[in-house]
């Protein structure tokens, strides 16, 4: 092997090296990647959302807050529940328990749910809440008489002694776009602004939410 040659491989080896030193580093500090504390996760199971409709829906017996809910529908509240799965499962400070356990301790008390999670021994806080309201957009989705708009709140309950880590409430409307995103969206060929369905919306305020969770609960 030429003198460059052996060179140019301590080089890559020496790089290769301090690569790997850092990535021990930075395993250690980020949550959820390294050993003992560093590596500690909150576990969590999702409540479906509660609802109201006709025959009576789902009422969150466990919210720390009375909810007040327009009528809905159990798909729609289990549709808003798949995007918290969604949201949170990205994120390596939290386990998200398996659909199928929840499914297994749920009756018509989430507070029961809870308390059956609770002697599982392996959840440390279940997410609950309500969809309070999906408001439908009215007219042609490109130029809506009345843009959607939903409402959505949430709370994370440590189930060991009950106390509420996190909770938030919200209730927007669609907004067309700015004239600075619509231009932009035509560069890159998004099209014309359409408005949002109430679940797209929804979907939004969901991710906003499980966005704020992470920052405030460690």
């Amino acid at each position: 092997m030429t003198r460059p040659r052996q060179a140019l491989v301590a080089a890559a080896t020496a790089a290769l090296v301090a690569l790997a030193g850092g990535c021990s580093t930075l395993r250690q500090t980020l949550p959820g990647l390294g050993g003992g504390d560093h590596g500690r996760t909150l576990s969590i199971a999702i409540l479906p959302l509660a609802y109201r409709d006709d025959s009576g829906g789902l009422p969150c017996d466990l919210c720390p807050d009375k909810l007040v809910m327009a009528p809905t529908s159990r798909d729609d509240a289990l549709l808003v529940t798949a995007f918290f799965y969604e949201a949170l499962e990205s994120h390596p400070r939290f386990t998200v328990m398996p659909e199928e356990v929840v499914n297994s301790v749920l009756d018509r008390s989430l507070a029961g749910a809870a308390e059956r999670l609770r002697a599982r021994g392996d959840v440390d806080a279940v997410l609950t809440g309500g969809l309070l309201e999906l408001r439908p957009r009215v007219g042609d989705p490109r130029a809506p008489e009345r843009r959607a708009g939903a409402a959505v709140y949430a709370a994370l309950i440590r189930l060991s002694d009950g106390e509420v880590l996190w909770k938030a409430f919200y209730d927007e409307d669609d907004r067309p776009r700015g004239r600075f995103r619509s231009q932009i969206g035509r560069l890159v060929g998004e099209g014309r602004d359409l408005g949002r369905t109430a679940v797209e919306v929804a979907r939004g305020e969901v991710v906003r939410m499980v966005s704020e969770l992470v920052d405030r609960v460690r």
